[in-house]
């Protein structure tokens, strides 16, 4: 069997053969085009052993808010991850925007948190409303000394 692919941004069609006569993957490569792929193919008995089973779309809201994170939760770990490929001054802010909401889910209810988080869009306009909220929360709570 041959089949014809454009390979990600290489807009050279290549050739891919597979043999499924012996039950074993076949490599291919193009090398008329200058360009390499390596392909392994299988039979589809031995694959069917190797797909993951889905879990059924007839679950409860129960069984999904026990499995999966909360909002809260997401956005955090998804605050982290982002913060973790800065560098310099931006990684500071970001980690200093994730300790923020740190605090104020000790301050807040949980429904004001989710709605903050859901109303910003996104990781990076919620680090500037996490530091916007966090600047007005300490004016509130400082008292010029007289």
């Amino acid at each position: 069997m041959l089949k014809s692919i454009v390979a990600g941004s290489c807009s050279v069609p290549l050739r891919l053969e597979s043999k499924d006569n012996l039950n074993a993957g076949a490599c291919f490569s193009d090398t008329t085009r200058s360009a390499s792929v390596a392909c392994c193919s299988s039979s589809s008995r031995t694959n069917a052993y190797n797909v993951p089973k889905l879990e059924p779309f007839s679950r409860t809201k129960l069984e999904r808010a026990v499995k999966e994170p909360s909002l809260i939760e997401k956005s955090e770990n998804d605050l982290a991850d982002y913060c973790s490929t800065l560098e310099g001054d931006d990684s500071y802010s970001c980690w200093r925007a994730y300790f923020e909401l740190k605090d104020l889910e000790k301050e807040l209810p949980k429904e004001d948190i989710e709605k903050l988080i859901l109303q910003s869009g996104g990781v990076k306009s919620l680090i500037g409303c996490l530091h916007g909220i966090s600047s007005i929360r300490k004016k509130k709570h400082w008292v010029p000394r007289e």
